[in-house]
């Protein structure tokens, strides 16, 4: 997954952040953002994942719908020309299992879209703790480089003292 359009983005916000504590993103005029924070924001804001959720719901409506016996159907055959009027009621009965197979169809259907969000909230954890680690070494390089800046401008100022008294 390529993260350099998500970088790209948060660079200027990192640019002015500055590393507190071990494992905590700190952002000037807002909170502290531990890992924590970020996988508990991800997992309830992704939108992928809240589909998948959705998926499941669906997969319950359809074991359901699968043991639910067929309701019967009220056929009209009108025939104008013929002068004839025929009305009936169709009803479908399923024979040889069929219902149980439906039912045990839908339940492989759901247990394979839980498995399947299980994997997306693992993918999704692994996700956010890569761009995590990628947003924090790039905020501790920040701080190493202001740190060093701020020494150069220090000896740029101690020279230029040490010049002006020799």
């Amino acid at each position: 997954m390529n993260y350099s359009g998500l970088l790209d983005l948060l660079l200027p916000l990192l640019l002015t952040a500055q590393l507190q504590a071990p494992n905590v993103l700190v952002i000037p005029d807002q909170n502290q953002f531990s890992i924590e924070q970020a996988m508990k924001t991800a997992l309830e804001k992704n939108l992928l994942l809240k589909a998948e959720i959705a998926k499941e719901g669906i997969a319950d409506g359809e074991i359901s719908t699968a043991s639910a016996i067929p309701n019967p159907v009220l056929v009209s055959d009108n025939g104008i020309a013929e002068d004839s009027y025929r009305l009936g009621i169709q009803q479908t009965i399923m024979l040889g299992g069929k219902i149980k197979n439906r039912v045990r169809l839908a339940q492989s259907k759901k247990e394979m879209l839980s498995a399947e969000l299980r994997a997306a909230i693992l993918q999704l954890r692994a996700d956010v703790r890569k761009i995590y680690v990628q947003l924090y070494s790039l905020q501790e390089r920040h701080r190493i480089l202001s740190q060093l800046l701020q020494d150069y401008e220090d000896f740029k100022h101690v020279s230029a003292d040490f010049e002006d008294k020799v």
